[in-house]
């Protein structure tokens, strides 16, 4: 595997967990009948400023060190949502009926990763000086 792919690792990760250990840690997850994984979708349902700021700081980590764009680290960071959508939508078809509104809304969720990313590429070159 080429050494830039393992950085496209973390960044999708810390954002997964960003938006599911909220819920986790408040014990808001519900047994929903009509998805693969009912902690994910509570986590996205109810969505709070702690998976915000979250999405900001798994962008700030891997902007700090990544070889690759702050805006590329920032997409990744809600890139595993709409992979784990399309899955639901072909398990339960009619889950995600408003599936390009929800979309949009992944989309709009890596704002606060792509601007950590940024200030954590800002903070790796005063840390790391190349």
């Amino acid at each position: 595997m080429n050494k830039k792919m393992f950085y496209l690792f973390p960044p999708a990760v810390l954002g997964f967990a960003a938006v599911i250990l909220p819920v986790i840690l408040r014990h808001q997850i519900f047994p929903y009948r009509d998805t693969l994984f009912p902690v994910l979708r509570s986590g996205v349902e109810k969505l709070s400023l702690l998976s915000v700021i979250g999405l900001f700081l798994a962008g700030l980590l891997a902007g700090i060190k990544s070889p690759f764009r702050p805006s590329v680290n920032g997409l990744l960071t809600m890139s595993l949502f709409p992979v784990i959508a399309i899955a639901d939508m072909i398990f339960y078809p009619t889950s995600h009926n408003l599936w390009p509104l929800e979309f949009v809304v992944y989309l709009l969720l890596t704002i606060p990763g792509i601007i950590g990313a940024y200030t954590g590429r800002f903070l790796g070159g005063k840390i790391f000086k190349e």
